[in-house]
């Protein structure tokens, strides 16, 4: 009796065992159900701030934006699937993936604002910043080997150019030598500088932005002169809408629009005041597809928007800001520029680098001065910096600067077709990070992103041609130099006018054979003796 008590208490214990694990065991799984739950809760919450940062930024295209919020409900789904199977196998992995998803999908967030961020520095802002340097030069031979040494001498100065920093930097120099000095204004680069070459004045103020346009004319300058000091000057441009170049209701991704690419001989900071060496006009028709490029001379003598007689190098105009090389190509051509993007040395070797490089086409063989680089006929791979030996070079031409103006527009070329590959398009916004402050534009956050989103969208290839005005080969005064007789370039009418139509017809949306008839054009120009230009 007593033994089958024993075994009944046994019996009796073992269930209580069991149920007291079975109970164990449910309170156990029923937190991770509630655990499961809030981990897929927290998952629908940065799905949701993630669908709604990439609605912001409008860069997917509908369609692409529909698809990432089906996989992310596909995905929810799945999670909700497991949990209710209450399983601890089931709350094992649906939990996995809760968290594996909730980072990616946290991640994918810093990613967009990170983009949104980008975006806006790259872009147009109320104000941009522009970086001047005022030199005071004095001839190597000189006894003058300080500023205070300019005590009772004569310094000479621009008449008109650049007189803000001009005057600025007087006042400085006044300051320091107790007002005793002398200032000759000229009326040109050219005047003021002979005047030094000649004792008319024993040291020279002027913008460093100048000195390449002072070495086209003298060509030892840098070596006949020591600078006894540099003024920096950092200002703030406020960026104020052109009313009268604003078209209403506007859709970039449906109507056609014209971009100033500007270059400018500089390295560095990419705000410094320089001249503009590279001029092109790109004709965009989103509709069709064209993409028209139009390149003008720098030597192009042309009509500098101020008033009373301005003729001048268009490379010139850039010294006196974007606006003023944009106004000039507006009349030159009758037509109005949309926006703008002006890149420096520096910058252009960024970008192609941060594309991985290009693959540009050469029209003929050649070995560029800069970086000793041999290119073949035919397509060559390049990165930065080949690409810019290959932009710079033109004295290896027959026909110089027509022909650096061909590889110059064969590049954008290039840069165009990797830059709206599929390829770097996923990955744009790291190629954005790497060449932000390599470039200013006046395009805004939405204009750069409906630009991608329209690549996107569709990836039908651009239909890209090229075309360079021509014109005859002179010596004359130019607006910024004075009476110094300057190699330029007369505009040939027919060109101008050829090049007018051409824009038209990308703009009228008409389908053109644009690489035949801009590269017969060409070849017909650069075959005239007139067309070769010196140095």
């Amino acid at each position: 009796m007593e033994k089958e008590n024993q075994e009944e208490n046994g019996s009796e214990t073992r269930s209580w065992r069991r149920a007291r694990s079975k109970e164990r065991k449910r309170k156990r799984w029923g937190i991770g159900f509630f655990l499961c739950v809030f981990l897929l809760l927290l998952q629908i919450a940065v799905s949701v701030i993630l669908c709604v940062e990439v609605y912001q930024l409008g860069l997917l295209p509908n369609r692409y934006l529909g698809a990432v919020i089906l996989v992310l409900l596909l995905m929810a789904g799945i999670e909700i699937g497991l949990i209710l199977q209450r399983s601890r196998a089931a709350y094992v992995i649906a939990g996995v993936f809760a968290v594996c998803f909730t980072f990616c999908l946290s991640m994918g967030t810093v990613y967009a604002r990170k983009t949104d961020e980008t975006l806006q520095s790259i872009s147009a802002t109320t104000t941009t910043t522009q970086l001047d340097e005022v030199l005071v030069a004095v001839l190597s031979d000189s006894d003058i080997a300080s500023l205070e040494e300019l005590a009772g001498r004569v310094v000479g100065i621009q008449t008109s150019l650049d007189r803000d920093n001009t005057d600025t930097t007087i006042e400085s120099l006044r300051s320091l030598l107790d007002d005793n000095l002398t200032v000759e204004e000229y009326n040109g680069i050219a005047d003021m500088v002979q005047a030094l070459y000649d004792s008319g004045c024993e040291a020279i103020v002027y913008n460093e932005a100048y000195q390449e346009m002072i070495t086209d004319s003298f060509e030892t300058f840098e070596e006949d002169v020591v600078i006894l000091n540099t003024y920096t000057y950092t200002t703030t441009v406020e960026v104020e809408a052109d009313t009268d170049n604003i078209r209403e209701n506007f859709e970039l991704e449906e109507e056609p629009f014209i971009v100033y690419l500007s270059g400018i001989d500089k390295a560095g900071d990419v705000s410094v005041t320089s001249r503009s060496d590279v001029n092109i006009l790109a004709v965009v028709n989103p509709t069709t597809r064209q993409i028209l490029l139009l390149t003008t001379p720098r030597d192009y003598y042309v009509s500098l928007p101020f008033e009373g007689d301005c003729m001048d190098k268009l490379t010139h105009a850039g010294i006196y800001g974007i606006d003023c090389s944009i106004e000039t190509l507006e009349n030159l051509y009758d037509i109005s520029v949309d926006y703008y993007l002006r890149v420096n040395f520096t910058g252009f070797v960024d970008i192609v680098d941060a594309l991985g490089g290009v693959s540009v086409y050469s029209e003929q063989a050649f070995t560029s001065e800069m970086g000793n680089y041999d290119f073949v006929v035919g397509y060559n791979d390049v990165d930065g910096d080949m690409a810019l030996g290959f932009v710079r070079e033109r004295h290896s031409f027959t026909d110089g600067d027509y022909q650096r103006a061909r590889n110059q527009m064969a590049m954008i070329e290039a840069i165009v077709e990797k830059a709206t590959s599929p390829s770097i398009l996923t990955s744009y916004t790291s190629v954005l990070e790497s060449i932000e402050g390599s470039f200013t534009t006046d395009m805004t956050t939405d204009d750069i992103a409906t630009l991608v989103k329209m690549c996107l969208e569709d990836d039908t290839a651009w239909n890209i041609g090229t075309f360079s005005v021509t014109g005859t080969n002179a010596r004359k005064s130019t607006y910024s130099m004075g009476s110094q007789q300057l190699y330029v370039i007369v505009p040939d009418e027919e060109s101008i006018a050829e090049a007018q139509n051409l824009i038209q017809s990308v703009w009228d949306g008409e389908i053109l054979d644009l690489e035949t008839e801009t590269e017969e054009e060409t070849s017909e120009s650069s075959s005239e003796e007139t067309l070769s230009p010196v140095a």
